[in-house]
């Protein structure tokens, strides 16, 4: 597995620094800069000057970085005469990016094919918004774009054992919605072609196992481990969750002032502010515990509809395609029975019979999250949800 380092490793000092000094309006300025020379130089040149009391903060940087405009909006020029849905198809040029040069320093990770970016200050590919990226390039005929973008992320589950938030090293400690079987899925069907589930069949299987690592060492119902929580009845669901508990380097300055306004330790408001951007829904009041506050973020104590849902999408897609080749009956029985826990846990802790919907769970309080929000959908989507389930919406 290839070892990638985040801003705040490359450039320890000066990244606080910048980070700190607001010099940038935007927090995610310096950490996507490209460094004109090498990073030890660039550190050890910045040293000197604060020693010597002679740094000129902009200029420094002005004179070792190349830093990307704040604010940039895509060019929206178009020929006149044509139609909305025209428009729309040629924003796939615009948007798309050609393969990526490594340059030592750079927190951008490169994919060895072209991607699409959401554009404006996003310039690196997020991972579940790709997927929606994805139907659109399906409407458009972009087969080969869908094609290129599933390798780069298989790409990136061979490289780092998962799909980070985003092609950037300050992403590596979270991922985002667990879409890509979804994708493969997707992209097989536009081309009409079964062996696209044989041939990531194994990236299927290491996100999924990602996702639900650490199930089995969990000893005892009611303990969870990272992104897996073993419930009262000893079903195991998931959770949204970040390796780190620190300041985002992307957001440095906003997450220590939140930390601040706030009682809690450091490390958990950081913690759960992670996790809801691995979420994808950063930020909704759906993870605070008072809907306006951000310092009362709670993200890690609840078991979130959603995700389950696509987990147990992503079993499925396995257990079809390992019908597919043929696989041991055992081990694909196996692979049925956690899908039917999964489907059966949401539904046990999940489904609320007198208001007729899905809602999250409280694992703290354990009780639904009396909040509704559109992941109560997801169920319904996969089609997992009961036909009298589906009536009461």
């Amino acid at each position: 597995m290839k070892y990638f380092r985040q801003p705040e490793f490359v450039y320890p000092g000066l990244f606080e620094l910048v980070q700190g000094s607001g010099l940038y309006a935007d927090s995610k300025t310096f950490v996507d800069a490209i460094p004109k020379r090498n990073p030890d130089d660039i550190l050890s040149d910045f040293y000197r000057a604060v020693k010597s009391g002679r740094l000129n903060l902009k200029g420094f940087l002005s004179q070792n970085f190349i830093v990307p405009e704040e604010d940039v909006e895509p060019d929206m020029s178009h020929e006149e005469g044509l139609s909305l849905e025209e428009r729309l198809h040629q924003r796939w040029d615009l948007l798309t990016r050609a393969p990526d040069e490594e340059v030592e320093g750079s927190s951008l990770i490169p994919l060895p094919n072209p991607y699409v970016v959401p554009g404006g200050r996003f310039r690196e590919v997020y991972y579940w918004d790709s997927y929606f990226t994805m139907l659109g390039l399906k409407e458009s005929g972009r087969i080969d774009l869908i094609e290129s973008m599933v390798e780069n992320f298989a790409y990136l589950i061979r490289t780092l054992g998962h799909i980070p938030n985003g092609n950037r090293t300050y992403f590596i400690s979270r991922s985002q919605p667990p879409f890509f079987a979804k994708m493969v899925e997707l992209l097989a069907e536009a081309k009409s072609d079964d062996k696209v589930y044989e041939k990531y069949l194994t990236e299927i299987w290491v996100e999924y196992l990602f996702w639900i690592e650490g199930e089995e060492e969990i000893p005892l119902p009611g303990k969870y481990y990272n992104r897996v929580v073993r419930m009262d009845d000893d079903t195991a669901l998931n959770r949204y969750w970040d390796d780190e508990n620190e300041p985002r380097a992307e957001a440095y300055i906003e997450d220590v002032e939140v930390s601040e306004k706030s009682r809690r330790y450091p490390e958990k408001i950081f913690r759960n502010i992670r996790a809801a951007c691995e979420s994808g829904w950063d930020f909704s009041s759906r993870w605070l515990y008072e809907p306006d506050q951000l310092k009362t973020i709670q993200t890690i104590a609840l078991i979130p509809v959603d995700l389950n849902v696509l987990i147990g999408e992503t079993e499925r897609i396995i257990i079809e395609s390992m019908e597919r080749i043929g696989e041991d009956s055992f081990v694909v029985n196996r692979m049925k029975n956690f899908r039917k826990n999964r489907i059966e846990g949401i539904d046990r802790y999940c489904w609320d019979e007198e208001r007729g919907i899905f809602l999250d769970y409280h694992i703290k309080f354990k009780e639904k999250n009396d909040r509704p929000t559109l992941a109560m959908l997801y169920p319904l989507w996969d089609k997992t949800a009961t036909q009298t389930q589906g009536k009461g919406y």
